[in-house]
């Protein structure tokens, strides 16, 4: 089967994209490069935090957080009565596979495990995901079916 051709026309333009990319984590270095804070995990457009306390917390804040302003960052933290909810547990096992734990159960919203499709969310757990950071873990196997789209058509 040949998944080649010649003349496919695809609406995207690789130079922008990558151009839009390089920029990101150029902006995102100074976040990176700093010990007023711990940093966790960093993709390109998104940061995980944790503070030593809250004075620096409101500081980095007032500084570089403003939902509504250009290029500043947002919080994404459910709120209660007004307030950030702070997560339990976090686990970074990869890049795009972060698992974000809220009133004990795994909050779908703030976690991603790149592959994983919505329907297969019930099969994972907290202790699985635990599991993957031990050293002689066993894997998890889902079973997932695959489909390609034919180009021909």
């Amino acid at each position: 089967m040949n998944f080649y051709q010649e003349n496919l026309e695809i609406n995207i333009s690789i130079s922008i994209a990558s151009s839009v990319t390089a920029y990101s984590r150029i902006l995102m270095a100074k976040y990176k490069n700093t010990n007023r804070y711990k940093l966790h995990y960093t993709d390109t457009d998104s940061l995980y935090l944790s503070f030593y306390n809250i004075i620096k917390q409101k500081l980095f804040e007032a500084s570089y957080v403003d939902p509504l302003e250009l290029g500043y960052l947002k919080i994404e933290n459910p709120k209660q009565d007004g307030k950030y909810i702070p997560y339990e547990r976090f686990y970074f096992l990869a890049p795009k596979f972060y698992v974000g734990i809220l009133n004990n159960k795994i909050d779908f919203s703030k976690t991603k495990i790149r592959g994983l499709q919505k329907k297969f969310r019930d099969i994972i757990t907290e202790d699985k995901i635990k599991s993957l950071l031990d050293w002689d873990h066993f894997p998890i196997k889902i079973e997932t079916l695959k489909w390609f789209k034919n180009l021909e058509k």
